[in-house]
């Protein structure tokens, strides 16, 4: 799946919640959530390597421990994009913003309906695509929202 929800944890320890410098929680699934997502990122597209990545839970790189992490399904854009409509951008002109776990409060609460993922993908500076996973949709199958500059809003389920 190209967005695979945290686990459902109930335990306050297993959670890891630590507070921000914003006195927010995070937690350990914030922090495994951004790694998978931009390890995931680097594999699937390799010129993401240049691109900058801004997290939520921090500048983290994805480290060794994620480098088996799987490779984001990009079969499900198949539908609604055709990869004769890509359009080379310098990774220079990118940069990928990165919210692992929109929603911790509720994540920690067990109130997983309100939890999301989100992605947003701005070219020389300017919003190109945003992402909304859903992972705890439709009883835990999931669905993603997208959205663009060019292709309009669309949803793909997993």
């Amino acid at each position: 799946r190209a967005v695979a929800g945290p686990p459902r944890l109930t335990s306050a320890a297993a959670l890891g919640v630590v507070a921000k410098h914003d006195d927010t929680p995070q937690t350990v699934a914030d922090r495994h959530s951004q790694r998978h997502i931009v390890s995931g990122l680097r594999r699937a597209h390799p010129t993401f390597a240049h691109v900058a990545l801004v997290g939520e839970e921090g500048g983290e790189e994805a480290d060794a421990a994620w480098a088996h992490a799987p490779v984001a399904d990009l079969t499900l854009l198949d539908s609604v994009w055709s990869a004769d409509e890509d359009v080379h951008v310098p990774a220079a002109d990118v940069a990928v913003f990165v919210d692992p776990l929109d929603g911790t409060k509720e994540f920690t609460r067990g109130r997983y309906a309100f939890v999301t993922v989100l992605v947003g993908i701005t070219v020389r500076g300017e919003p190109a695509i945003g992402v909304i996973g859903e992972p705890y949709a439709d009883d835990g199958a999931g669905r993603i929202l997208c959205g663009g500059s060019v292709r309009g809003a669309f949803e793909l389920r997993p």
